[in-house]
């Protein structure tokens, strides 16, 4: 029966992440520049805890940000989520509400060796775009009105392969392979709807992205009590030149009486532009302290190098990043038994971003607090075996939280965010008792 179950609820969440992959997974003004809008890709309990990840090792979860992680798993472990967000966009001239539905994470690790070494491959997004921007600029002498027109598209999704090893009791490392891929598209365009002497013009630049990656990562354990830890976690990336292809066009039109537009002539069209685009360093650095597998607290700190960024040999007016998490997370019972509420998991957080752009001479900051819970959906004991169910649960994140400003001509983003995962635990690769 339980076997029965597990497949449904896979096929139900793989039909759910599809759709949520083929929706617009953001509509933010900011996702204009460089590669989009960078997303952070931990997983429900890293989210909930404002986004704590370099030092956080957890036997029962999936931490993709630092592979070393994956030695400590200690069942085959399924996770996958989905997320919702809300919208308020505003700016001196008015508000506008947004609302999006997204793929979150895909993924699957498992024990080789017990206690030793763990392999986990998943599914994350890299970056999103998604903006429509127009500005209306009027000369009444010469031209009359004009209508730019800015819009965006597409993102970038990473697939992950990774595996984990405890050196020795104290110390664990990993490595994840990436293959990053994608398309980005972009369309700008200018119109002059008061005058017949002045064609439209339109430049339409699309980037196929496609190429492997590296990044490494170690957890080392300090035993302060009986029962209690200290965790340092370091995770770093290489100089990363990833392999793009541009196709470039730029077209005159005009708009005919019923609406519609037709094609005047094809000023530029480059086909298959092979080049480079220069994604940057990335370090971080964390510290968890737990106690007794009951609660446990951390910090967390990520540098990345924007101001290297380049694509197709251009560099662009980024700069350095830089992200503070502080979380934990409480489990009042961790026996089982008793109702759901004494074997949940429950967390908190918080974040401060400070992203690679700086826009009329004001740096793009975010701020969010982030919570959530892990609520057991089932036991499952294994057969043959004495040994204690064990629990596969439901995470819940929530992040509400502010990005960017009203001031010099800019928009303040408000936003609501929730993610909604499901992690299926099971045993494999167990030896039968009888034949």
């Amino acid at each position: 029966m339980h076997r029965n179950i597990l497949k449904i609820t896979l096929f139900l969440i793989l039909c759910l992440s599809v759709q949520a992959v083929a929706q617009q997974s953001t509509y933010s003004p900011y996702s204009r520049y460089g590669i989009g809008e960078l997303t952070f890709g931990g997983f429900g309990p890293q989210i909930a805890m404002g986004g704590l990840s370099a030092a956080y090792a957890d036997s029962l979860h999936i931490n993709f940000y630092n592979p070393a992680s994956y030695s400590a798993l200690k069942l085959t472990t399924f996770d996958v989520g989905v997320r919702g967000e809300l919208n308020r966009l505003s700016s001196s001239t008015g508000t506008d509400n947004a609302r999006t539905a997204a793929f979150s994470y895909l993924a699957l690790g498992f024990p080789i060796v017990k206690d030793r070494a763990g392999i986990a491959f998943g599914l994350v997004p890299f970056s999103n775009k998604g903006y429509n921007i127009e500005q209306k600029i009027t000369d009444s002498l010469i031209i009359g009105n004009q209508l730019y027109s800015y819009e965006g598209s597409g993102g970038i999704n990473q697939f992950f392969l990774g595996a984990g090893f405890t050196v020795n009791k104290n110390i664990s490392v990993g490595v994840n392979g990436s293959y990053y891929f994608g398309n980005l598209k972009t369309t700008n365009s200018v119109e002059f709807p008061d005058s017949t002497n002045f064609l439209n013009s339109r430049l339409i630049r699309t980037t196929d992205i496609g190429d492997v990656s590296a990044s490494a990562g170690i957890n080392i354990k300090h035993k302060i009590s009986e029962k209690s830890n200290i965790i340092y976690g370091f995770t770093g990336t290489i100089d990363r030149k990833i392999k793009a292809q541009n196709n470039l066009l730029i077209e005159n039109y005009f708009k005919t009486t019923s609406g519609g537009e037709a094609i005047k002539d094809t000023v530029l069209f480059e086909d298959g532009i092979n080049g480079d685009i220069v994604f940057p360093v990335t370090f971080s650095g964390g510290i968890v302290v737990e106690h007794n597998k009951t609660w446990l607290v951390g910090a967390d700190f990520e540098m990345q190098n924007w101001s290297d960024f380049e694509s197709f040999g251009v560099k662009d007016s980024l700069q350095n990043s830089f992200r503070f998490s502080l979380g934990g997370q409480y489990s009042p019972q961790k026996v089982t038994g008793g109702f759901w509420s004494k074997r949940a998991v429950y967390r908190a957080g918080f974040k401060y971003y400070t992203s690679y752009l700086e826009l009329q001479n004001t740096a793009i900051e975010e701020y969010g607090i982030t919570f959530g819970l892990a609520i057991p959906a089932n036991t499952t004991k294994i057969r043959g075996t004495s040994e204690k169910p064990f629990y596969s649960n439901i995470n819940l994140s929530f992040e509400l939280g502010k990005r960017g400003t009203t001031e010099s001509s800019l928009i303040k983003e408000e936003y609501l965010k929730m993610t909604v995962g499901l992690t299926l635990r099971d045993k494999w690769f167990n030896p039968r008792k009888y034949d």
